[in-house]
């Protein structure tokens, strides 16, 4: 809901109801109000993956090789898994006001070329970290 706001710049506290009715243009007026109260309900918004049904075939999974420990075996194998989607493209957001929350909510994991991608090279295997990739998406 919109909160009651108070402007002290006249002499005397105005209220939104009285502005409205003193405002030359009461519908640009009223389109303004609603534009704000809009934009206040989305910010309020605390996007959960968990609501989100992406279809499989809309991420992008790559591997590449991982860091750290592991020995011979790791420097040979590309182990480390990576999920990414674009944005842009998703087709399963409502609208553009929830992917620009979204990138706002999850910007830690967003590309410049505004692809969000999550990684994960915990196991020493490529399925072991795809899993740890998704439950890591899941778990959002």
């Amino acid at each position: 809901m919109l909160r009651r706001i108070v402007f002290f710049f006249a002499k005397k506290k105005k209220t939104i109801i009285e502005l409205q009715e003193q405002h030359p243009d009461k519908e640009y007026f009223k389109k303004q109000l609603e534009i704000a109260q809009k934009n206040e309900e989305i910010e309020s918004i605390k996007l959960n993956l968990k609501d989100i049904v992406i279809p499989i075939d809309q991420l992008e999974t790559r591997f590449s090789r991982s860091q750290g420990a592991g020995g011979q075996h790791l420097n040979k194998t590309n182990s480390k898994a990576e999920i990414r989607f674009n944005i842009g493209n998703a087709k399963w957001f409502i609208n553009e006001d929830i992917k620009n929350k979204f990138r706002k909510q999850y910007k830690q994991y967003i590309t410049q070329d505004d692809q969000f991608v999550i990684t994960s090279q915990i196991g020493r295997s490529q399925d072991q970290n795809l899993k740890d990739a998704v439950k890591k998406l899941q778990d959002m």
